[in-house]
């Protein structure tokens, strides 16, 4: 898309956050209205491969020099968040 003035852009931008919202409230309502064991079998690869991708990324991050100081203070950033699979 080549963009020749800043008011294009504004509106490039507008069309792609309503397209966006629109998107949201169309999977609010898929999910509303089907089953869990429907819509997941939609999300759960993304939601892997999200996974899949940090973990990739942390380690690479951990081999590089002050990585691991680095993924230290990330993991620090979440002190006070408490995670479901953090809770014995």
């Amino acid at each position: 898309m080549v963009i020749k003035n800043t008011q294009s852009l504004a509106r490039s931008g507008a069309q792609r956050d309503h397209t966006h919202a629109e998107q949201v409230v169309r999977w609010a309502n898929f999910v509303k209205t089907h089953p869990r064991s429907v819509w997941i079998k939609q999300v759960g690869p993304l939601v892997d491969s999200q996974i899949i991708m940090a973990n990739r990324f942390y380690e690479r991050l951990s081999k590089t020099e002050g990585g691991l100081e680095k993924i230290r203070r990330l993991r620090g950033m979440g002190d006070n968040v408490t995670l479901s699979n953090d809770v014995e």
